[in-house]
Parts: structure tokens; sequence; C-alpha cells
């Protein structure tokens, strides 16, 4: 009985940090996988010779990833799915604008001209991440929180 008592105190003091660590784990898988979907779309773009868009689901809570062949959908549609992704519960992820390179690998606005974006992650209504994403594909941390 002691036994079962001493472990229950135990699981106790330490189920607050587990949390936390689960938590801080999951939010460092959602922010590198995002990381490298944003580099692996411009890759795509490179490849295909077309338009790749990451689109972000309404919710945030994931994203597709697809392909915009010549003639170029208006507004930027991809024609063709390669994946799609799913966030870790929880955790959302919302950009300025859509998430679109051209097909020299160039992030592009939905005229074509060459923009900068920003992409927030949250884990509820929280920010941990805020980044931008520059017209040459090059992501800036701006804040880890």
């Amino acid at each position: 009985m002691v036994v079962v008592v001493i472990g229950f105190i135990l699981s106790a003091i330490g189920l607050p940090g587990a949390v936390d660590l689960i938590s801080s784990f999951e939010r460092n898988v959602a922010r590198s996988q995002l990381e490298t979907d944003i580099r692996r779309v411009r890759s795509e773009a490179l490849a295909a010779g077309a338009r790749v868009q990451l689109t972000i689901n309404g919710d945030g809570a994931g994203y597709s990833v697809g392909i915009d062949y010549i003639p170029y959908a208006d507004p930027p549609a991809p024609d063709v799915v390669l994946y799609n992704q799913t966030l870790p519960s929880g955790i959302t992820v919302y950009a300025t604008q859509v998430i679109l390179f051209d097909a020299r690998g160039f992030l592009i606005d939905n005229t074509g001209d060459y923009t900068t974006t920003t992409v927030t992650i949250q884990e509820g209504t929280e920010t941990f991440a805020l980044a931008n994403v520059f017209p040459s594909g090059v992501i800036e941390h701006a804040d880890y929180y």
C-alpha cells in the first residue's frame, strides 16, 4: 500500500513536467516540419518548372502542397496535390498570404510579384514561432517563444 501511495505521489510530481515536455516536442516537430515543407515547395517548383503552392487549411490545423501547371489558375490553385500535412493536435499555422513559389523558385504573390510572407505557428491561442519567408526562399525566424 505504501508503495502504491509513493508511486502516485511521484507520478503527480512528474506528470506536469512530462506534459510540458511532450508539448515542447510537438511544437518543435511542427515548426521543423513546416520549415522543411516550405523548402520542399521551393525545390518542387524548380524541379517541375511550374508554380507550387502551400495552401493552409481553413482551420490552420494542416496544409496541402500542390503544383499549378501552365496555364496558371487565377487565383492560384493547384492542378495536382502532391501531399497533405496535418499538424499535431492543438497546433495551428497561419500566413499573411499564400505561400506560392514560381518556376524559378521565387516566392510570389497572386499577381506574380516578389513578396515576403510572415508565418505564425500557435499552440491554442499562444504564438510560439514567427518567421518571415523572403522571395529567395530564405526563412528568417523572427521569434521563438
